[in-house]
């Protein structure tokens, strides 16, 4: 019994380290490549695995995709959702100065690891319903985490012009325009969304 036990459990962490190697490879080449240009083969090669182990360990293109999101949003292969992380609860810690700070840090390091992966997102979402899905549920997602955000900042109920407000604001495309469109430094994204989420939020008691 020990040695299947044994035996089981090396095939998991085998099994993990497999699905690792192909999502960070995914990973990658979205965020190069974009969705079009990414295939499920380009990935194997990648990933330094069979095609048929991509298929049987992660899945297929849009399988890939979801992963990658997964895994890139949140910087590791940990269960726990980015709700629940220190770098989110950061955000209800300190004054108000401090917990705002605490948002762009946490987006300025996310972003950096998945703005490719969102750009995919909204490359294929243009023609696969499945992605379309994807993308809609993703904003839906990102609107409770925002509540919760802004509840921990200000700390109080926020209103919902203040949710939608910081929704926009500290959206991917924004992030996008202003360091890769506008060529903002990360210090300048930084610097410019503590201010506008202060003049934004400042309103409420604190």
């Amino acid at each position: 019994m020990a040695t299947r036990a044994y035996q089981s459990t090396v095939r998991q962490q085998a099994a993990q380290t497999t699905r690792a190697l192909i999502v960070d490879a995914a990973i990658a080449l979205f965020n190069e490549r974009g969705w079009s240009r990414t295939t499920v083969k380009l990935v194997a090669q990648e990933a330094g695995v069979a095609l048929e182990t991509v298929y049987s360990s992660v899945g297929n293109k849009t399988d890939l995709l979801k992963a990658a999101l997964e895994v890139s949003v949140v910087g590791d292969y940990e269960a726990a959702p980015l709700a629940d992380r220190p770098e989110f609860k950061a955000m209800g810690e300190g004054d108000f100065e401090s917990r705002l700070a605490a948002v762009p840090a946490m987006l300025s390091a996310m972003y950096g690891r998945s703005v490719g992966i969102y750009r995919a997102i909204n490359e294929a979402a243009q023609a696969d319903p499945t992605i379309y899905a994807l993308r809609q549920e993703l904003h839906t997602l990102q609107r409770v985490d925002t509540a919760r955000g802004v509840e921990l900042a200000v700390q109080r109920k926020p209103t919902q012009t203040e949710i939608d407000g910081v929704w926009a604001l500290i959206s991917f495309e924004t992030y996008d325009n202003l360091i890769y469109s506008a060529g903002w430094t990360d210090e300048q994204y930084k610097t410019w969304l503590v201010d506008i989420l202060a003049k934004f939020l400042r309103g409420g008691p604190q």
